[in-house]
């Protein structure tokens, strides 16, 4: 699968490290420094574009920017009609003092809003400090991706990538999951 990354950090260097192993395709783009994006692409053997460039390119478009970068990276982005967004964002204050939103919306609605046309899928990965690590498991255990409920119609597209991460989703995830695929099929039936 080719995989666009809409920012080359942490988190997303980090899915390009626990991913590309599997097979998958990288390009890496939108970076305030244009040295580390060509250092952190040449470290990854993965090449880099303008957001705009991968979007076209990339079958999935994960955005691993910083929330205060959300609005910039997507209007660089442009637009993405049809496309998978794989929102890796977390709507963190710069200091990390807490939620800059999340009251009356959530981060996730916000780039849904901010990207029209797209497919949102919210999966935030465990701390990309543990996905750099050599091993990216919690006493032996793998650890948890969160992922919105809004998003379940693409559980099964993701599931194949989530498991390359060495995570897995407890029982009642997979139950909850499978109760939303089944209810949202039987809306409209009476």
């Amino acid at each position: 699968m080719r995989i666009g990354v809409i920012g080359a950090g942490n988190v997303g260097t980090a899915l390009v490290k626990r991913l590309k192993p599997h097979g998958h395709d990288f390009k890496l783009s939108f970076s305030r420094d244009a040295a580390k994006l060509r250092l952190a692409a040449d470290a990854f053997g993965v090449e880099t574009g303008l957001p705009s460039e991968i979007v076209q390119w990339a079958g999935v478009v994960a955005l691993t920017v910083p929330w205060g970068a959300v609005p910039e990276a997507l209007d660089q982005a442009g637009n993405m009609p049809g496309k998978i967004l794989w929102d890796c964002t977390n709507a963190l204050l710069p200091d990390m003092s807490g939620l800059a939103i999340g009251t009356t919306t959530s981060g996730g609605e916000t780039v849904a809003r901010l990207a029209i046309g797209t497919k949102v899928v919210k999966g935030i990965p465990p701390m990309a400090e543990l996905l750099h690590s050599d091993d990216p498991t919690v006493n032996g255990q793998p650890v948890g991706l969160f992922v919105a409920v809004p998003a379940v119609w693409v559980y099964n597209y993701f599931i194949g990538k989530i498991e390359s991460f060495d995570v897995e989703m407890d029982n009642s995830s997979s139950e909850l999951i499978d109760y939303f695929i089944k209810r949202s099929s039987m809306r409209g039936k009476k």
